[in-house]
C-alpha cells in the first residue's frame, strides 16, 4: 500500500482495501469501511489470468491462422477474496443499521462459499 502526500493509503490492490477497510471497521468508521470494501471489489485480486485479444482479421503469414493476437496478464478476485470482501460489506451494513442490504450480502458471500 503506498501514500499519497496527505498520508492517505493509496488503495492498489484488493489486499490493501481489505485490510483498510478492517482498520476502519476496528475504528467503528463503518461508513468508510464500507465504501473501502466497495472499491476493493474493483481492484486487481489474486488470480492472474491472460486476455487474448485479436489486433487483425487477417490471416497469419505461417499457415493461414488468423494472426496479430495481442495478450495481457490481468488480476482478478478469486472465491476466497469475494467471500470476505461481501461478508465485510454485510458487517459494515449492519454496523450501520442498513439489515436489509446486510443480510443481501450475506447472502452473496454464502454464494461464493466453497463445499469442498
Amino acid at each position: 500500500m503506498v501514500t499519497n502526500n496527505d498520508s492517505t493509503p493509496t488503495l492498489q490492490t484488493f489486499h490493501d482495501a481489505e485490510l483498510q477497510g478492517l482498520r476502519l471497521i476496528q475504528q467503528k468508521m463503518h461508513a468508510d469501511a464500507l465504501d473501502i470494501f466497495q472499491k476493493g471489489l474493483k481492484l486487481p485480486g489474486s488470480r492472474m489470468d491472460v486476455v487474448r485479444t485479436q489486433s487483425t482479421s487477417s490471416p497469419s503469414l505461417v499457415g493461414g491462422a488468423s494472426g496479430g493476437r495481442s495478450s495481457q496478464v490481468v488480476q482478478t478476485l478469486d472465491e476466497f477474496e469475494f467471500q470476505p470482501a461481501y461478508y465485510n460489506i454485510a458487517c459494515a451494513y449492519s454496523c450501520l443499521g442498513q439489515e436489509e442490504y446486510a443480510i443481501a450480502n450475506l447472502r452473496t458471500s454464502l454464494e461464493y462459499v466453497f463445499d469442498n
